[in-house]
């Protein structure tokens, strides 16, 4: 694999404490600004920030994204932004941890359950697993891998 390009946020102007980032459309990067507490979409070949979005009032937890869809876990609400950065979904964190996403759900995990929200719903529903414990998850083409120790185990996405 070759580097294609690098942004180091760390000799950009104005400074940016980034504390988590994940991929946007057409050359663009979502952000979580640590110091001013707000979602901020970057344009990494303009060096422009597009959209900020209002202040974060709570800790940050997770943040995923794709072409479409950002997703950003906070320990209060799950919100999620469309690519113009309009706020399409705002939803209660009643504990969730961290999040994953494939193309059609969203996983959050909530001690050592998962659950998932199907594309445009609201109601957030437990997956019937057996009982293990989950040090990380990830989902790729519909499966769903689960890392515990030394131990991966991978299900066939199939919400009915």
């Amino acid at each position: 694999m070759a580097e294609i390009s690098k942004v180091d946020f760390n000799i950009i102007q104005p400074y940016k404490n980034v504390s988590f980032v994940s991929s946007g459309f057409d050359n663009s990067l979502w952000l979580v600004n640590q110091d001013y507490q707000y979602l901020e979409l970057y344009d990494y070949k303009t060096h422009k920030v597009k959209l900020k979005t209002v202040p974060i009032q709570s800790e940050v937890l997770d943040l995923k994204s794709d072409y479409n869809y950002c997703y950003l876990l906070t320990e209060n609400y799950l919100y999620i932004y469309n690519y113009f950065g309009s706020l399409i979904q705002k939803i209660e964190n009643t504990g969730y941890e961290s999040l994953a996403f494939s193309k059609a759900h969203l996983l959050l995990k909530k001690n050592e359950k998962l659950y998932y929200l199907e594309k445009n719903e609201s109601i957030i529903q437990p997956i019937e697993h057996p009982k293990m414990l989950i040090n990380q998850f990830l989902v790729t083409n519909e499966t769903l891998y689960i890392y515990h120790e030394k131990l991966l185990r991978y299900y066939q996405l199939k919400i009915e």
